[in-house]
């Protein structure tokens, strides 16, 4: 009975072992069945061109069934242009030359993502967008020829730091300046935009938005029109036009609503038409029209609210009509004196006031 039991614990034993060794076997058989897969996407992005040096771009994708990946670049075009976080996949700028439109508008590259011996590449590709670029003169220029006018013109200067001097003599023909188109590219000038030229036609090619300072146009006795100044939208000076004999409308102030210094119209002989300025509402400072003989009405100003100096009519031979500055001075929108002397009519302050603004 004694060597039954032994014989029947013996049995058990050995059962326990042989299954205990087909388990290590079924789980070791498991182990070495687990294949290692890496995945990843085609990395795609688009930027705004001239980005900074450590700029992130985006990241490459990279998963895997076992433990973690690495990211490294297997070849890029043009070499050297971004870098890759190994961990993370993140991509940023590494030299920012690369990065410019008009050099390059497409950079490419391939990252590969890496588990151990098993690797899957990702193609990477960043387009560029091309963005208008500031080209800053810095400095005042004048150009007195229009030799001068397509050299400077050349350079597609966007912003001039100080002034923008246009200077053509009378009777002398190296002087002759007759197409500003070549400037065209300019949209700012941080101080004064000054134009005396004999042999200016026009102001066509000319797209200046903003001016710092004063624009004068002065003796431009072949000036027809003065069409292309429409796009300026920002004077923080004033304006003067003075001995423009040609000039018959002022239709390209009337994208201006405002100006900080003065308004002037000096000896414009056959200007009869100021509906250009149908849009001004602010005058920083005084307000004058001399000699403007052929203008009769002031309706185009019904919009202006303010004259932060002296108003001033003087010795405009047809101008007859106030009308349209009844609403400004109703409204105490004038803060200096008021004067209309030699015009065809010249009511008073309280004229206008009261009503009786034309003849």
């Amino acid at each position: 009975m004694k060597i039954k039991n032994i014989t029947l614990y013996s049995l058990a034993l050995l059962l326990v072992i042989g299954f205990n060794s087909c388990s290590s076997d079924n789980d070791s058989n498991e182990e070495q069945e687990i294949v290692i897969t890496v995945n990843t996407n085609d990395f795609t992005a688009t930027i705004n061109e001239n980005p900074v040096n450590g700029q992130v771009v985006g990241a490459v994708e990279g998963t895997t069934n076992q433990g973690s990946v690495v990211f490294i670049i297997s070849e890029q075009t043009p070499e050297g242009s971004f870098e890759i976080d190994a961990i993370t996949g993140e991509i940023t700028v590494s030299d920012v030359s690369m990065f410019n439109f008009e050099v390059n508008s497409i950079i490419t590259g391939i990252v590969k993502v890496l588990n151990g011996d098993v690797s899957k590449d990702a193609l990477v590709t960043i387009t560029l967008n091309d963005v208008e670029e500031e080209n800053i003169y810095y400095g005042d220029i004048e150009l007195k020829s229009q030799f001068d006018v397509n050299e400077f013109g050349a350079n597609n200067f966007t912003n001039i730091s100080g002034s923008l001097h246009i200077n053509s003599y009378f009777g002398n023909e190296e002087t002759i300046i007759t197409d500003l188109s070549p400037l065209n590219s300019i949209k700012t000038v941080g101080n004064h935009f000054t134009v005396f030229g004999y042999d200016i036609l026009n102001f066509d090619g000319i797209n200046i938005e903003s001016v710092g300072g004063n624009i004068f146009i002065n003796y431009c006795t072949s000036l027809t029109n003065i069409d292309g100044l429409s796009s300026i939208t920002s004077v923080l000076g004033g304006l003067e036009l003075s001995s423009n004999p040609l000039i018959v409308n002022v239709d390209g102030l009337n994208n201006i609503n405002s100006l900080g210094g003065d308004l002037i119209f000096s000896s414009n002989d056959n200007l009869s038409n100021i509906e250009g300025l149908n849009n001004l509402q602010h005058v920083g400072g005084k307000l004058g029209f001399y000699g403007v003989d052929d203008l009769s009405n002031l309706e185009e100003l019904n919009n202006l609210q303010y004259v932060g100096g002296d108003m001033t009519f003087y010795g405009n031979d047809f101008l007859f009509n106030f009308c349209g500055i009844s609403s400004l001075l109703i409204n105490n929108g004038l803060i200096g004196e008021y004067r209309a002397e030699n015009n065809a009519y010249n009511p008073s302050q309280q004229d206008i006031i009261d009503g009786n603004c034309s003849l």
